[in-house]
């Protein structure tokens, strides 16, 4: 794009207000700049987050009187403007600038540290009763001394599912996504074949952090539309659209 004014020219492109043949070029274009492609996608996220924060009606309502004041004024070269409708033209011409540099905000400040610090950490309650090794590894665990936990699983051949979720959590804790993810699917393969089936809610969430911090976004989605399709999920209420909006922002930078 030569200026930033012809971002309304991507704006229409993304509402199909386009011909074909427009159409068919700005895609062209798109493929064999880099630039161009980076900007459509920001303007994308951006649009988003505008939605998602419940400016869209206002500012289409800007947009739409921008417009009319345009065709007025065509249709009679002598009509005076007033000074709000000088302000709302100046307001509808920058919008789509705005909506860029919102996009731009959000992509810099959205990093995989600061998604991660959202999730909720697991509390892992000691019963009495339990196994003496169960209650070491859920007592280093709430100690917050997860590399303990890490070392006294290995020392155990014959994990519990109990014992494999507390390692995928000092795992998480540790940063050590993938390791995490291994640890949350064996439990899932298990459950499978099990008729009691364990950690079936707390796998979905935990999974989409360690898909997170191993950098597999597409997963991660895949995980958050799974618990967001499902009102009655224990993690339904924790998750939101501006979840899946730094998700795909993540999937952009990274």
């Amino acid at each position: 794009m030569k200026n930033k004014l012809d971002l309304f020219i991507l704006e229409d492109y993304l509402d199909g207000k386009l011909s074909m043949d427009q159409k068919q070029a700005i895609e062209e274009e798109i493929k064999n700049n880099q630039s161009l492609a980076d900007e459509l996608d920001a303007l994308k996220i951006s649009r988003e987050a505008i939605e998602l924060a419940g400016w869209k009606s206002t500012i289409q309502d800007v947009q739409a009187s921008y417009l009319s004041e345009r065709k007025e004024k065509s249709s009679d070269g002598t009509k005076t403007i007033s000074n709000f409708q000088q302000w709302s033209i100046r307001v509808a011409a920058s919008m789509t600038i705005l909506l860029v540099g919102l996009a731009s905000f959000l992509v810099i400040s959205t990093t995989p540290q600061r998604v991660n610090e959202d999730f909720l950490s697991y509390n892992i309650p000691v019963m009495r009763g339990e196994s003496a090794k169960i209650s070491s590894l859920k007592k280093a665990f709430n100690e917050s001394d997860f590399e303990e936990v890490v070392a006294l699983a290995k020392g155990n051949s014959d994990l519990t599912i109990e014992g494999k979720f507390i390692l995928g959590m000092a795992f998480l804790e540790l940063g050590e996504g993938k390791l995490a993810v291994e640890e949350l699917l064996e439990i899932e393969t298990i459950n499978e074949s099990s008729s009691e089936k364990m950690y079936v809610e707390e796998i979905d969430y935990y999974l989409m952090q360690g898909y997170l911090l191993s950098g597999e976004y597409d997963l991660a989605q895949n995980q958050l539309e799974k618990i967001r399709s499902n009102p009655r999920h224990k993690y339904h209420q924790t998750i939101n659209r501006w979840d899946e909006l730094k998700i795909k922002i993540l999937d952009l930078k990274y």
